[in-house]
């Protein structure tokens, strides 16, 4: 053999590459991947307390609107029954389904979509009529306006999936 073939051996001793400690990049792709997890979290948990404080508010507004039935005029209390009917109807159907009902298509949209089942088409006529008309017409207090306003309320206290 040539001196330079002698010269020549195998390298021994060379360990294989450690996995710890990681680099840079790893650590900054645990810290984005976190990062990204937390975010998520917190806007899951932001849109949770918001639905949770529409239900509470909206809660809240039935209520003093069934204390206040017998005091106000069947107008007054009809047109806030509405409103807040419509509020509840975008909430669990979103505004392009139920916005532009009017009429029957209104009230037949309220009973499909109620979760208790409220005949909304036999009793809840008086809303077609009551809060465009004027104030004077309909002296009679809106106490006849509480199974509207109970129906109502149940709607309200389901969860957000089974109206």
């Amino acid at each position: 053999m040539t001196p330079a073939v002698e010269q020549l051996r195998d390298i021994h001793g060379l360990d294989s590459a450690a996995g710890w400690p990681p680099t840079l990049s790893a650590w900054m792709l645990v810290a984005g991947v976190l990062v990204s997890l937390a975010a998520v979290a917190f806007f899951w948990r932001r849109r949770r307390r918001a639905q949770g404080r529409w239900r509470t508010e909206t809660a809240h507004t039935f209520r003093r609107l069934h204390l206040r039935l017998e005091r106000i005029c069947a107008h007054e209390g009809a047109g806030e029954l509405c409103e807040l009917l419509r509020r509840i109807a975008m909430a669990y159907g979103g505004r392009r389904a139920c916005a532009g009902l009017v009429g029957e298509a209104w009230l037949a949209w309220l009973e499909g979509h109620d979760p208790e089942g409220f005949p909304w088409r036999q009793q809840g006529r008086c809303l077609l009529e009551l809060p465009y008309a004027p104030p004077h017409r309909d002296r009679r207090s809106a106490a006849h306006l509480a199974p509207l306003v109970r129906a109502a309320e149940a709607w309200v206290s389901r969860p957000p999936g089974r109206a």
